[in-house]
């Protein structure tokens, strides 16, 4: 009896489920989901444009910054200038004839004048004929006067008389120089100086520098500069960039000049 009103239960359960339920998770269980194929992402509401937005408002503008508010951080550079202070010269085309000085070159005659202590020294620059390329260049110091102007040169130097005066002994340090050595030095001064001379200054707010040469040396060194070389076998002033060498010699003093 108990037999049978189990069986009769099972069945009854059995026979009350749904077949729509059944055939619903057998179909579900069956289908095959297409993994292997490239499905198309979703796409978020958040991140598609909006079609009625105008297209201006996607253009990056660049910004308009007045000049006021702008900050220069820029330190100024160092001045400088290269004048013809005495007797300047000219080319056949008018065009003034002109060197460089390098701010090596004009240091170190800035450091020679004060070593010295001389304000008015200076580099003399001449070319002679010699060396194993038809020429060459010769540097030294000279001293030039402390006002240098045409009038050096428009009369001769005023020789006048000699007079006696107390302690005019030269191992006193209080002896009063007599007129005939102070016009004696002004006429050292001014040889020196030569009238055909042309004298340029490197004037900068460092250093100061003048550099003298005549009219020939001039003539052949004209567009060239000096500068100031340091080496391991030592330092010395040289010319470089000379527009009128044709060739040099591996001295670098020695050269072919091209009229």
């Amino acid at each position: 009896m108990v037999t049978r009103s189990l069986t009769r239960r099972c069945a009854g359960l059995t026979s009350t489920t749904p077949t729509s339920v059944v055939q619903g998770f057998i179909k579900t269980a069956t289908t095959a989901r297409p993994f292997h194929q490239n499905t198309p992402r979703p796409v978020f509401d958040f991140l598609a444009p909006r079609l009625g937005a105008p297209l201006q408002s996607y253009v990056l503008k660049p910004n308009r910054i007045s000049r006021d508010s702008i900050r220069y951080f820029s330190s100024p550079g160092a001045r400088k200038a290269i004048v013809t202070t005495f007797n300047p010269r000219k080319n056949d085309d008018g065009t003034e004839q002109k060197i460089e000085i390098t701010p090596r070159a004009a240091d170190r005659l800035q450091q020679l004048r004060k070593k010295e202590n001389n304000p008015n020294l200076a580099l003399r620059v001449e070319v002679q004929s010699g060396g194993c390329h038809g020429f060459q260049y010769v540097m030294s110091l000279c001293d030039l006067p402390a006002n240098i102007s045409r009038d050096l040169f428009s009369k001769d130097p005023v020789q006048s008389e000699s007079f006696s005066a107390p302690n005019t002994s030269s191992t006193d340090p209080n002896a009063i120089p007599t007129s005939s050595s102070t016009s004696k030095s002004n006429t050292s001064a001014t040889m020196d100086l030569r009238e055909d001379d042309t004298v340029f200054s490197y004037i900068s707010d460092q250093s100061h520098a003048n550099v003298v040469m005549d009219v020939f040396s001039l003539d052949a060194l004209k567009g060239s500069k000096i500068d100031y070389e340091v080496k391991l076998i030592g330092a010395e002033f040289k010319i470089i960039d000379n527009p009128a060498a044709t060739s040099s010699c591996g001295c670098g003093t020695s050269f072919d000049i091209k009229f």
